[in-house]
């Protein structure tokens, strides 16, 4: 393990002097966010910005992103490692006026080649910005829909929740199953999202008529009583 962080390290840090990277001030100017890839074990996503400076063009930032992959890929093949460029993507987000307003741009044409340095090249599939961007269970679109991740949250939990209703629990058993598996499970996919009250009702819905029989309560239980504070009489569920 040791020996891999160390060749990891030498690996990011050899693409950051290589690579344009991506670098966001905060509208105040005081604060600004500067990068070029993010990692995570075998998983890494190289990104790249356009100056604000220069004149935006989508063809010279898809370039910017191709010398990016290229480079990492390079960097692998060095290293002993090899890159599945048939499982890579990438993803672009402009914004063009529409009507007075901000839109994300839905016309992108261009194409991304990346070769694995021994006579292979590889056309990399192109995801619109609507389309969700899969890493550590987050399914987040760069245009800020979070539709996908909701969908595949109410999956889980739903499927957890029929998982445990064909187990017969006991009272003691469906609390541990609550704390230790559907609480962990949910909070984690809660990082990071901003879900509508109606889309946490659909959720919470799904937990309700599942662990309330199952800890003798009813499914219509008193909401005040079911969640208020012990101190003044509730549950605390």
């Amino acid at each position: 393990p040791q020996l891999s962080t160390q060749q990891s390290d030498i690996m990011l840090r050899a693409h950051k002097s290589r690579c344009h990277g991506v670098s966001i001030l905060s509208p105040g100017m005081h604060r600004a966010i500067t990068h070029h890839s993010i990692a995570y074990a075998d998983d890494t996503d190289g990104q790249v910005s356009s100056d604000t400076t220069e004149n935006f063009s989508i063809t010279k930032l898809v370039r910017k992103l191709q010398h990016s992959g290229q480079t990492w890929s390079n960097l692998t093949s060095i290293c002993g490692g090899l890159i599945a460029h048939h499982k890579c993507f990438w993803q672009l987000l402009a914004w063009e006026t529409v009507r007075g307003h901000l839109q994300p741009r839905t016309d992108i044409k261009d194409e991304l080649i990346l070769h694995d340095g021994k006579g292979a090249y590889t056309r990399i599939d192109y995801i619109g910005p609507d389309k969700p961007n899969v890493g550590l269970g987050f399914h987040i679109c760069p245009t800020g829909n979070q539709q996908p991740h909701f969908e595949v949250t109410l999956g889980k939990i739903t499927n957890l929740c029929r998982a445990a209703a064909a187990a017969y629990l006991t009272k003691a058993e469906a609390n541990q199953l609550i704390k230790q598996r559907l609480e962990p499970k949910l909070a984690y996919a809660l990082h990071g999202t901003s879900f509508s009250r109606k889309q946490c009702r659909q959720i919470n819905t799904v937990i309700r008529k599942t662990f309330l029989p199952m800890l003798r309560f009813n499914r219509n239980f008193p909401s005040a009583v079911l969640y208020g504070p012990m101190e003044y009489g509730g549950m605390e569920f």
